[in-house]
């Protein structure tokens, strides 16, 4: 069975001429530090490392995918860790594209016992994700900042996953 942990970004500003270059707020990286702290202590408890990474391009994914980096170290980083920092995973990308997307990946998704794979990326993005791999539609289930949702895949497609665990600041 597959570990995929959905992350959505932290909390952004609105100070930014295009959508693409909003940053994170000083609350949006304090959230992120939150999550990156639990998620380390999710992965020991369940002896994950992270195989397979891929990251939004706009800025504020990048800026969450950097804190959860200085957080998890090299620990928890494979040295055949595949990371994509323009995956095409933007917040408007429909689940059905990024799902054919990771196929085309599939053979990097747990290539072991203990390995996981994080998107980070954005709403409506994320919540629809989700929900298609664990509830067949294509429905956005909403995701706050900073939340990470744990998923056991079956197999990489609609109705293939199911929730494990939802993790929060605070």
């Amino acid at each position: 069975m597959n570990v995929l942990y959905l992350m959505r970004h932290g909390e952004a500003s609105f100070d930014a001429v295009e959508d693409f270059g909003r940053p994170l707020t000083p609350f949006g990286h304090n959230q992120v530090g939150q999550v990156a702290k639990k998620l380390k202590e999710r992965l020991e408890e369940r002896s994950l490392h992270l195989g397979f990474v891929w990251v939004s391009p706009f800025l504020r994914a990048q800026q969450t995918w950097s804190i959860l980096c200085e957080e998890l170290s090299t620990s928890y980083l494979l040295d055949k860790t595949n990371v994509r920092l323009d995956a095409p995973i933007t917040p408007m990308d429909k689940p059905s594209a990024v799902l054919s997307e990771l196929e085309k990946y599939q053979e990097n998704l747990g290539l072991e016992q203990g390995v996981a794979t994080v998107l980070v990326a954005h709403q409506p993005l994320l919540g629809r994700l989700s929900n298609c791999l664990e509830q067949g539609e294509d429905v956005d289930q909403g995701l706050d900042t900073s939340c990470v949702l744990e998923m056991e895949l079956e197999y990489l497609g609609f109705n293939g996953g199911r929730l494990t665990k939802s993790i929060t600041p605070g």
